[in-house]
């Protein structure tokens, strides 16, 4: 589409493969918006092939994400498909788009809204009431949108690819307004795929044109300097060695070993039947994931009695996921946590101080 020769293309290949933001992805617990980076750069090629079940199979993944497939044929500039001749595949796309999107959104998610706490944050429960907050808020809009936050954010997604998508404006606009919602709505404890899968996939979708843009066009395909792709896979390699959380300096290779603590985990975990609903800290999730019921403690702070036995039979407490207190300290909460459970009805039937995993049951 954007007639690359092979030099740029396997630079931005490398650079999707360093790329942080994309091994967060693959790395963070399992969200459905992961699925729509890839569907969404496909989204691209196919629609210029007019591959309608491409450009609309996206749909399914999110409620919010089909208002990116109704934008795409109405990017502004000569890349519009409306304007390239394919005006059926756009119309088409519009429409489906649109109507999937306003089913969802003004249908759907209001019947689950009482399943559902704050969906847009602080903003309400509803797109529409998102929506108008904002229009009669805009300085506090525009705090939320410049928080140093929202900027670290958005240099970590530009900066592997040395800000390239600011240079074809036009391929990244379908992503910024659902995208600036995300990072003005969404809270702390937020999926990282929620947050910024979107915006991965049209940082790199813009990328592919921004080189073309930057390029030189020989005879069919266009020459981009060598050295401009080399700042980009050096950029993306470098990020990629001091952000991502699979860079050397997490030592990944050492992943599959199991630690004292992971041990313990797995013992503790033996002593449970499949059915026992379990409210656990982070680390003890994996060998806990296949029940129907687990729900996972915030560690933010040191847990509360009333939250950690709500609605469980047993608690799994790995004291390295806590904030880290002073020895003597950690003796004192573990006690009182301790005798806290005792008079919610829970016994200790595994503890290994030493690696610090703690297991109450109620029988």
């Amino acid at each position: 589409m954007a007639n690359l020769r092979v030099g740029a293309s396997v630079a931005l290949v490398v650079a999707y493969a360093f790329y942080p933001a994309v091994h967060e992805l693959a790395l963070d617990d399992f969200h459905p918006e992961a699925f729509a980076v890839p569907g969404l750069i496909a989204m691209v090629y196919l629609g210029a092939s007019e591959e309608l079940g491409g450009l609309l199979g996206v749909r399914y993944v999110r409620a919010r994400l089909p208002a990116q497939i109704t934008a795409w044929p109405l990017r502004s500039g000569d890349s519009s498909m409306l304007s390239e001749g394919k005006r059926r595949p756009g119309l088409w796309t519009i429409g489906v788009g649109t109507f999937w999107a306003l089913g969802l959104l003004l249908v759907v998610q209001p019947v689950l809204s009482g399943s559902v706490v704050r969906q847009y944050g602080t903003y309400g429960d509803s797109l529409g009431e998102a929506i108008i907050q904002m229009v009669t808020h805009p300085i506090e809009l525009l705090s939320y949108l410049t928080s140093q936050s929202n900027v670290t954010i958005l240099v970590g997604l530009l900066a592997p690819v040395i800000f390239l998508p600011l240079l074809s404006l036009r391929h990244l606009a379908p992503a910024l307004p659902l995208g600036a919602l995300y990072l003005v709505t969404a809270d702390g404890d937020a999926a990282f795929s929620e947050r910024y899968g979107l915006l991965t996939a049209f940082v790199f979708i813009a990328s592919t044109f921004a080189l073309a843009r930057l390029g030189t066009m020989g005879v069919d395909r266009v020459f981009v300097d060598i050295r401009l792709l080399l700042s980009l896979v050096a950029a993306s390699i470098l990020l990629f060695i001091n952000d991502a959380p699979s860079s050397p300096y997490s030592e990944p290779w050492s992943w599959s070993e199991q630690t004292a603590t992971d041990r313990s985990i797995t013992e503790a975990v033996a002593l449970l039947t499949s059915d026992d609903a379990v409210r656990t800290t982070p680390s003890a999730v994996a060998p806990l994931a296949e029940r129907s019921w687990l729900h996972v403690l915030d560690t933010s702070q040191q847990p509360q009695i009333l939250s950690a036995v709500y609605q469980v039979r047993a608690v799994l407490i790995v004291e390295d996921d806590l904030p880290p207190l002073p020895d003597d300290d950690r003796v004192i909460q573990r006690e009182s946590f301790d005798a806290g459970m005792r008079t919610q009805g829970y016994d200790l039937i595994y503890s290994d101080v030493t690696n610090g995993v703690l297991l109450y049951y109620r029988p």
